[in-house]
């Protein structure tokens, strides 16, 4: 029987092994190890001589961890910044996307800069704001260095090829400016005009009304 190697004291990436603690399903012989992170690992000797195992798992998650981050993901998770990114892209490229039509389909699209690359685009945009979102200064150019700002949703939806502008009482304002004029929400003024096809002077002045298993309307 050959001579089991002590490795008691000896240290292995962030491992130290503390004590000899039985054998695996295939006889190999395991130790205890503590972890510089402070928790244990029991793992096969052979692991640690060979380098196999350097922690007890902590390492991966940082690095894992990181990769997520720079790539605009946060525990799993994409931030509001990533998926502004990636919805930019699918209307642009994605024929299948519902916004298509009035992006990709009337010849706009992402810059080479920002299409291959997240980092880029956050680098050149800054972070993004809360309460914000992506618009072009020109509607009819590219998503692009220099031709896009963040701007609140009722600023980008003065600057739209799909704006709708509607006068009343003498004064002319997009749906937006509307509804940010009448204390109504964006959703229930657009659905009141442009879903139940609600006359102008019924949809600007009728009270919302909200129930428990109604949306507001």
């Amino acid at each position: 029987m050959p001579k089991l190697d002590n490795l008691s004291g000896q240290r292995f990436g962030r491992l130290v092994a503390v004590s000899r603690e039985g054998t695996n399903k295939s006889g190999r012989p395991l130790w205890r190890c503590i972890c510089d992170c402070g928790n244990e690992k029991l793992t096969a000797a052979k692991e640690l001589k060979n380098g196999k195992t350097k922690s007890c798992g902590c390492y991966r998650a940082e690095i894992l961890a990181t990769h997520n981050i720079s790539h605009g993901q946060t525990r799993g998770k994409k931030s509001r910044m990533y998926k502004c990114w990636l919805d930019m892209k699918a209307r642009c490229t994605n024929p299948n996307n519902k916004f298509y039509k009035d992006y990709g389909g009337r010849g706009i699209k992402v810059c080479e800069r920002w299409l291959n690359s997240f980092e880029n685009f956050k680098e050149d945009m800054g972070e993004m704001p809360d309460n914000l979102t992506i618009e072009r200064i020109d509607f009819n150019k590219d998503y692009e260095p220099g031709n896009c700002k963040w701007a609140t949703y009722t600023e980008q939806a003065r600057n739209t090829s799909r704006n709708r502008l509607i006068t009343y009482k003498g004064e002319t304002k997009c749906l937006a400016e509307w509804a940010e004029t009448l204390g109504m929400t964006y959703q229930t003024l657009n659905t009141r005009i442009n879903k139940h096809k609600w006359d102008i002077e019924r949809a600007f002045t009728q009270p919302a009304r909200k129930s428990p298993t109604t949306k507001e309307s």
